[in-house]
């Protein structure tokens, strides 16, 4: 990937933040984000060198078709995402801002001629009839009919892989899609209204430790994550460019099933081991569980990409539970 002139959008969000880092060791990379700073912050990718950052709004088809040019890629991460409560509560905006945004930046980059599309899709855009309180729920690419998904976010999420895929059938440009399960790691969220469910419960946790609180988890524990570290998401994305491209939607998990309980669990053994600190679990069942639960069949994935998961879920939150410490200064 040296060489190559590339555009993120949203990339002083977590995802793109990652991305960033990641594609600036390569030789002669030119780097443009584009991002409102909605959910992102610059603070993250502030010392990579060679980088340029936009901070405009891209629901605006004239900022997208002024900015969005003169590129070999557009990575577009773009987006309104929330945790559980917000996304119920404001479906509306969520929808008519995604939808917005998604088309402006596939247009722009039509009109402007750039090559490559690169367009991060959610698991969030499965059908809720097909996640059940009975069972695993596995899910392969296609399995996103009827379409039906739990919230306005999944919808605006399918429509843009619909839209990509439009647009690529007309050969009008070449299109990657990389549909994402349950994301956690490094650079995440740490806005309490925003942060989603690993975040939030490794934050109550260390901030419980000062008071000796019950953890308070949101829902019944029952419901379960595919839950994938952002360091096997940035390497997808690399491989999507070099190997996925017009090859239709290809989905990463970690094909894993993981309750919120057990979850918490892992949260509070990591704090005991660092602190000594046991925990008392609360699970509060008046509140938002979200979506049951969604697991991802890597097949098409590893065959396509060659891309296999390579960070443990323990692992995984160890490494976020301490730059999540270390963030907060909570300790």
């Amino acid at each position: 990937m040296d060489n190559l002139r590339i555009i993120i959008t949203g990339g002083c969000g977590f995802i793109g933040s990652n991305l960033v880092k990641k594609l600036s060791q390569y030789k002669n990379i030119d780097i443009t984000i584009i991002d409102n700073l909605w959910r992102g912050t610059k603070k993250y990718i502030l010392n990579i060198p060679n980088i340029k950052i936009i901070t405009e709004d891209l629901s605006d088809k004239h900022v997208c078709l002024k900015n969005i040019n003169n590129a070999d890629i557009v990575y577009h991460l773009a987006e309104i995402v929330s945790g559980v409560e917000f996304a119920f509560n404001n479906e509306y905006y969520i929808f008519q801002k995604n939808i917005t945004i998604n088309s402006n930046v596939l247009n722009s980059c039509i009109e402007n001629k750039i090559p490559n599309y690169i367009y991060v899709g959610s698991a969030c855009s499965y059908p809720k009839s097909k996640q059940n309180n009975q069972g695993l729920n596995y899910f392969k690419e296609e399995d996103t009919f009827p379409l039906d998904p739990e919230t306005s976010y999944g919808m605006s999420k399918y429509l843009g892989e619909y839209e990509a895929l439009l647009a690529m059938k007309e050969k009008k440009i070449n299109v990657g899609i990389l549909r994402l399960h349950n994301i956690y790691g490094g650079f995440c969220s740490l806005d309490i209204e925003r942060m989603q469910v690993i975040p939030s419960l490794i934050y109550k946790i260390l901030k419980n430790n000062k008071t000796n609180e019950t953890l308070k988890v949101w829902g019944s524990g029952k419901q379960y994550r595919d839950f994938l570290h952002v360091d096997d998401v940035i390497n997808g994305l690399e491989l999507i460019f070099l190997k996925g491209m017009n090859k239709g939607p290809i989905q990463i998990g970690s094909s894993n099933p993981t309750t919120i309980k057990e979850l918490s669990e892992i949260i509070s053994k990591i704090n005991n081991e660092k602190y000594n600190i046991k925990t008392n679990i609360e699970f509060d069942t008046n509140r938002m569980e979200g979506d049951f639960g969604r697991i991802s069949i890597n097949d098409k994935a590893k065959e396509i990409l060659n891309w296999n998961i390579t960070i443990n879920l323990e692992e995984g939150i160890k490494k976020t539970f301490e730059w999540i410490n270390s963030e907060l200064q909570i300790i």
